[in-house]
């Protein structure tokens, strides 16, 4: 016969670091699928040499970023209306998975799901969540052909659709064949 003994200090503080637990949902992969002509006025709007976004017509200003350092750049695209923006980052160095310790801290829940090409071939994450104080936030990670990501944090749930409808456009363009 087992007899239930607590488990160990140690154990606990290692599940439960700092005295922060969220709840994590997994949500079932989303398949990136290849990049086609948009429909009416939206435009495709190339962010990476393998990855590319479907802008509004209206209502969107993208904004190519300079050279940070020598091997990464951040892009910026604001909401015209509100000047909510979301970072985008690109470069073989310029992003990573980790989600941002002080969203995880301050969020008392948040969703994550692993992005798959078309072959099931996992090759990114994004994670969102809603701050104790209602911010909402996305942290989207891409390895592709680099180590790409996009990121926002904004206080309307409404900027926060707005900035998720662009990030669901994300789509793969063919590789760049070298004639070499």
């Amino acid at each position: 016969m087992h007899t239930l003994h607590p488990p160990p200090l140690l154990l606990v503080l290692f599940l439960f670091p700092f005295g922060f637990a969220q709840a994590q949902t997994s949500l079932p992969p989303r398949i990136l699928p290849a990049c086609h002509a948009p429909e009416g006025d939206a435009k495709l709007k190339q962010w990476t040499d393998r990855l590319a976004l479907t802008l509004p017509p209206k209502d969107a200003n993208y904004q190519r970023g300079k050279v940070v350092d020598v091997d990464y750049v951040v892009d910026v695209l604001q909401r015209k209306s509100t000047k909510a923006f979301m970072s985008l980052w690109s470069g073989p160095t310029a992003f990573g998975p980790a989600l941002p310790r002080n969203l995880l801290e301050n969020s008392p829940s948040y969703s994550k799901r692993d992005f798959h090409d078309a072959s099931g071939k996992t090759f990114g994450m994004e994670a969102f969540g809603i701050t104790k104080e209602g911010q909402h936030w996305c942290h989207t990670w891409i390895a592709l052909s680099g180590m790409d990501g996009i990121t926002y944090t904004v206080d309307s749930a409404d900027d926060a659709t707005f900035l998720d409808r662009i990030i669901d456009s994300l789509c793969i363009l063919p590789p760049v064949k070298n004639h070499h």
